[in-house]
């Protein structure tokens, strides 16, 4: 066989050395980018148990794929623990289990991450209120891969907020009551002046009357008597308005009588005073009442029948007394414009007590009343066809 060239040699042995420094390079590339690598995971396994937020790793099927430090600390489980024991994560993260893309999350530009608040419970039965970003990776074919859910521990949070929203609720309960407490002292007061005013000024005047027709009676001259007629008649209307000043403070049918019977009489009164029709109907069955009860409808009659006359120009209200099996029933129709807009649609601040000045009681003020009261106020209208009007509240229990 005859020698190969030295030129051939040494162009085998330069391509062998070649061959060996590219494997070489190679080799060390991987070296080095394992090593970046392993470097690279501890960094971002220092990170996640370095953080104080709970973060969780689940494959799509709700396996346990990582959890960091403070998760673990919080639910009392390893990571260990539930990768061996999947169904723990049932009982432990019932939320984010749940949890899955949004409705319209699973198009092509979907970022994946919503926030959602979720009972965790640990291994010693306590519940904590995590709040967590859950957030979805996606493979590169846009399929998701991983569910990751970092969250706060917001139990305290919680409960804080649940205890500022009971003293709320605590402190519009007692501004109710005091406002009750109100109401019945300012009812109290009335009622006394009412009473002293019919002791003292309506029986003076009676007197005076009688006096006067005994003097006309014995008067000498047609002029005397005359005079003496005249000055009768100015006790009249005097006596007249004074009774109906004791009926706006505190009417005495309401107190002697009960309250249906201060009902016809207020709607007799209203019909001579403002030239309206009223028609008052009553079913005649027993309805008794407590007293703040009978008090609140009948201020909240007379606010409906001043509202029908003043504001809705009606000229015909009817008026329905019924009882309801455990609920007394008072209905108001009127043929007045109606509403154009809903007056209950104001926000809850506006149904505080009036203002001084501020038009008396309001339609938003019975229906708080009437509400604090465990009962109910409804309103049917519409621009045009009128309104009607309906308070139920419970009956006294006997």
């Amino acid at each position: 066989m005859p020698e190969l060239p030295r030129e051939f040699w040494t162009a085998v042995s330069f391509t062998l050395l070649a061959i060996a420094l590219v494997v070489g390079a190679y080799i060390v590339h991987l070296l080095v980018s394992h090593r970046r690598l392993q470097d690279q995971q501890l960094f971002s396994a220092g990170v996640l148990n370095a953080s104080a937020a709970l973060i969780v790793v689940l494959n799509m099927d709700n396996r346990a794929a990582a959890f960091n430090k403070a998760f673990e600390r919080l639910s009392g489980y390893s990571a260990r623990d539930i990768q061996e024991q999947p169904a723990l994560a049932q009982d432990i993260l019932p939320g984010i289990l749940l949890a899955a893309p949004r409705p319209g999350n699973h198009s092509p530009d979907f970022q994946g991450s919503h926030q959602e608040i979720h009972t965790l419970r640990s291994r010693d039965g306590r519940e904590y209120q995590v709040d967590w970003q859950i957030s979805y990776l996606k493979d590169s074919g846009g399929k998701i891969i991983q569910k990751i859910a970092s969250g706060l521990d917001v139990t305290d949070l919680k409960r804080a907020e649940k205890k500022v929203l009971e003293s709320q609720q605590q402190l519009l309960e007692y501004q109710k009551m005091l406002r009750e407490m109100a109401e019945l002292a300012e009812e109290e007061e009335r009622r006394r002046i009412a009473e002293q005013l019919h002791d003292r000024i309506g029986q003076s005047l009676a007197l005076a009357s009688i006096k006067i027709g005994d003097l006309n009676r014995q008067a000498s001259s047609k002029e005397i008597q005359r005079l003496l007629e005249e000055l009768d008649a100015n006790i009249q209307n005097i006596l007249k308005n004074t009774r109906s000043l004791i009926f706006e403070i505190s009417p005495p049918s309401l107190h002697q009588f009960g309250l249906v019977p201060a009902l016809g009489t207020l709607a007799k009164r209203f019909m001579e005073d403002h030239q309206v029709k009223i028609i008052f109907e009553d079913d005649g069955q027993e309805k008794p009442l407590e007293d703040n009860i009978a008090l609140l409808l009948f201020k909240a009659a007379r606010e409906l029948l001043v509202n029908a006359k003043k504001h809705a120009h009606a000229r015909q209200i009817r008026i329905y007394t019924r009882r309801n099996q455990d609920y007394f029933q008072f209905e108001l129709r009127d043929d007045g414009v109606g509403f154009d807009h809903d007056p209950f649609s104001l926000p809850p601040e506006s149904l505080a007590a009036p203002k001084p000045g501020g038009g008396g009681f309001g339609l938003l003020n019975i229906k708080d009343r009437v509400e604090y009261y465990r009962g109910s106020f409804t309103l049917e209208t519409s621009p045009g066809k009128g309104s009607r009007f309906l308070i139920e509240m419970p009956c006294k229990k006997q």
